[in-house]
């Protein structure tokens, strides 16, 4: 009878050392096993409007583009052709990059002998001009006044060699300026002023150097000024005959024998009360002046608002999707933030997920991209409520061995 008392408690003991250790694994497994919830994805999609016809040009090559979406449209030819005094938009984007100010007057310039030399030799070769003397000072703004509204090549050449000391200096930081623009086929020729058909470019690029103009305060304010006065200079009128126009903002215009009619528009467009810039670019226009270019680049803008629309693309709280715990029911996705922009016609938004595993305790449940073409944008997302922890038995029994 002893002995088989003492073959029980042998047992016993045995199957409490099992049970244990099959507690102590199980205790290990639920405290440290990773527990992931992958969130699914509820697909929701942007309305792409149908295209309405773009006015394009009949000749030479033109762009359209916004802030957000970037170029949007291009037609017509792709090589680079000279951009006449439309080349000006680089030299005061290089200088306020140089030389910045913000007080509306900048740094004060005085005029030399050799500038007015400089005016002389731009006179005699028929190129616009703003009269200068020796020892006249005017204000930095003043100049980029000069430079943007009269488009005087003088000046363009006797700014950008005070910024950089000489034109081969202005070149030098110019082609790389532009190059960080993403403006590849743009090439920054002998002068700072277009005057020269060495400045080549494409409406492509030269839309990308309008939008990063608009991005400067200065420059922005002056674009949109029809006339000003200024000392020796008189009475300026700006070269661009659209100002006050419907929506028109400004830019720059361009005309030379090489280049042909050249004009670079700004426009700002309003649905409601949301608004956004659109650029439109002609190159290559027919005629002796840039008329035409000014005309055909107006029309097209008119016809690409025609193809922007406003839309609400995510809504804050909106279900995006949901995450579906394996031992809970599924708890919703919502948007954190609103996310209101102009679509472009016949372009879907693309709306993405990159995926996010949850643990238990959290409503972070990552971002939602939206894109369109470059543009980017991430929305956060979170649970409607936590994930809650899963029990024992589940962590123990129905996950598995």
């Amino acid at each position: 009878m002893q002995m088989r008392g003492k073959g029980r408690l042998r047992r016993t003991i045995s199957w409490l050392c099992a049970g244990l250790l099959l507690l102590t694994l199980a205790v290990y497994r639920y405290q440290t096993a990773p527990l992931l919830t992958a969130v699914e994805f509820q697909e929701i999609a942007a309305h792409a409007p149908e295209v309405k016809p773009l006015t394009w040009p009949g000749y030479g090559q033109a762009a359209v583009a916004t802030k957000d979406l970037g170029i949007v449209a291009t037609h017509g030819e792709t090589a680079p052709q000279s951009t006449a005094s439309t080349a000006k938009l680089m030299t005061v984007l290089a200088i306020m990059q140089k030389k910045p100010f913000s007080d509306g007057r900048g740094e004060t310039i005085t005029f030399t002998a050799d500038d007015v030399a400089r005016y002389s030799t731009y006179v005699a070769g028929n190129g616009t001009t703003a009269a200068v003397s020796a020892r006249l000072q005017w204000t930095q703004y003043q100049a980029l006044q000069a430079i943007l509204l009269a488009s005087a090549n003088n000046i363009s050449d006797t700014m950008a060699i005070w910024a950089f000391g000489s034109l081969e200096n202005y070149r030098e930081y110019a082609q790389e300026m532009v190059r960080k623009l993403g403006m590849n086929e743009t090439t920054i020729g002998t002068d700072a002023s277009g005057y020269d058909a060495s400045t080549t470019s494409t409406a492509h690029d030269m839309a990308l150097l309008a939008l990063r103009v608009l991005e400067e305060p200065v420059l922005r304010d002056i674009v949109q000024q029809q006339i000003v006065t200024l000392p020796v200079a008189g009475v300026i009128t700006n070269t661009n005959v659209l100002l006050g126009q419907d929506e028109v903002i400004g830019m720059k215009t361009g005309y030379s024998p090489e280049a042909g009619g050249v004009f670079v528009l700004a426009g700002r467009h309003s649905v409601d009360e949301h608004t956004q810039d659109i650029v439109t670019v002609v190159m290559g226009a027919p005629g002796g002046a840039s008329r035409v270019a000014q005309q055909d680049a107006y029309a097209l803008y008119a016809s690409a608002k025609e193809n922007f629309s406003y839309q609400q693309v995510v809504s804050s709280g909106q279900p995006i999707g949901s995450a579906v715990p394996a031992w809970a029911e599924a708890i919703p996705v919502l948007a954190k933030e609103s996310l209101g922009m102009f679509v472009w016609s016949g372009a879907p938004i693309g709306l993405q997920l990159p995926g996010a595993d949850i643990e238990p305790g959290s409503q972070d449940a990552g971002v939602l991209t939206v894109s369109r073409g470059e543009w980017r944008r991430d929305i956060p997302l979170t649970l409607a409520r936590p994930i809650p922890q899963p029990n024992l038995w589940w962590r123990i029994v129905a996950r598995g061995w």
